[in-house]
């Protein structure tokens, strides 16, 4: 290991230098800082792209954001997966879920890059609360074919297993001398 600072040329003292430093400490200290000022950039650019009408443009400047930020995959990933899952709950904090809303959702989503997994992993315990707020805007959700045949104009909104409940009844009966049978 180096004995100067990667960057300036100042000395590394000997146990940062054990600990795998190879910046001096004022170099460590401003590159921290610039990952910090990188990732409170990031996190203003995804909700700039949350917000936004058009997020694609937005979007475009977050990979050069994202390489400033010195985080992993995942890590970006896990900031981006808050920043929707927060979006979501704000549209259903009426738990009233407008096209505009559901758009913008879909807008932002679809701009970040998310695949139709990855979305409903976002979504996990609040899509029963979207559906929910859908329906009550009015909006029900359509299936797109059925196992039931439907008549012309008649459109299927859930389809679901029924089972047939059995009652079995069970008869005790009891016989006392001279009086009749009695049932319970």
């Amino acid at each position: 290991m180096a004995a100067i600072c990667a960057n300036c040329g100042s000395a590394v003292g000997t146990m940062r230098r054990l600990r795998g430093a190879t910046l001096c400490e004022s170099c460590e200290r401003r590159e921290s800082q610039q990952r910090q000022t990188a990732t409170e950039e990031m996190e203003a650019l995804i909700a700039q792209a949350l917000a936004a009408p058009d997020p694609s443009a937005v979007v475009s400047q977050l990979p050069a954001v994202v390489a400033r930020t010195g985080l992993s995959g995942p890590q970006v990933d896990r900031e981006m997966n808050r920043a929707v899952r927060q979006m979501i709950e704000r549209a259903l904090e009426d738990e009233y879920l407008t096209e505009e809303e559901e758009a913008a959702i879909n807008r932002a989503i679809n701009a970040l890059g998310f695949d139709q997994d990855r979305a409903g992993r976002v979504l996990g315990d609040l899509a029963n609360r979207f559906v929910i707020a859908r329906v009550n805007a009015g909006r029900l959700p359509e299936l797109p074919s059925s196992s039931v045949m439907l008549k012309p104009g008649e459109t299927a909104h859930l389809e679901i297993t029924a089972h047939l409940m059995k009652e079995v009844v069970t008869a005790r009966r009891r016989r006392s001398f001279g009086s009749p049978t009695v049932t319970w």
